[in-house]
């Protein structure tokens, strides 16, 4: 349960690489500073302002949009680098996957967390399987893509059969600008 806290406090802390949503899918702006896209349950969520860090053995990409509903976007995964991360329990839905996943591992799973405004802790989601692939990485820039299911976080109490049946669909993609590189910028 202290991952998922922490998770939701990475959701609301970047306020510092923040912004508000752009109308335009291709804006320069969100090209130079990061975006992602997310889609959960059928319903699509654009940011701007994405930002990329590393701490530990962890690495993370973040946005909390600094609008009236301070909806924000965490993906936190345990590596670093380009390849193919597990998050949540297990890759998959598949039954299979489900027997064979570790329930008990919750401070090692890598996970992604939406959360819908910054008072929406009942309606914030958080993986329980799927896949984030981290496809580039530069000095300046990190791309990837994720695929998954999640649950509301007020649901994870209990993980039963029926909570994980319920689980909706999450997808997206990202361009993070590193955090350090921004943090570099106006510090000269």
């Amino acid at each position: 349960m202290k991952k998922v806290l922490l998770v939701l406090a990475i959701c609301a802390a970047p306020f510092l690489f923040s912004s508000c949503e752009m109308d335009d899918d291709g804006s320069i702006l969100g090209a130079f500073i990061g975006n992602m896209k997310v889609t959960i349950d059928g319903a699509q969520h654009n940011f701007d302002g994405v930002a990329y860090y590393e701490e530990g053995e962890y690495s993370g990409i973040a946005c909390t949009k600094m609008d009236s509903t301070h909806e924000s976007v965490a993906i936190v995964l345990k590596g670093k680098g380009v390849g193919e991360y597990t998050l949540g329990f297990a890759k998959s839905m598949n039954p299979l996957d489900l027997i064979n996943a570790n329930f008990s591992n919750i401070n090692e799973m890598s996970t992604v967390a939406y959360m819908p405004s910054s008072d929406a802790y009942a309606d914030s989601y958080i993986t329980v399987a799927g896949t984030c692939n981290i496809t580039s990485v530069t000095d300046s820039k990190v791309v990837g893509n994720f695929t998954g299911y999640a649950v509301k976080v007020s649901d994870l109490q209990s993980i039963s059969l029926s909570i994980l049946q319920n689980a909706k669909a999450i997808s997206g993609t990202f361009s993070a600008t590193n955090g350090n590189s921004l943090a570099d910028i106006f510090s000269k």
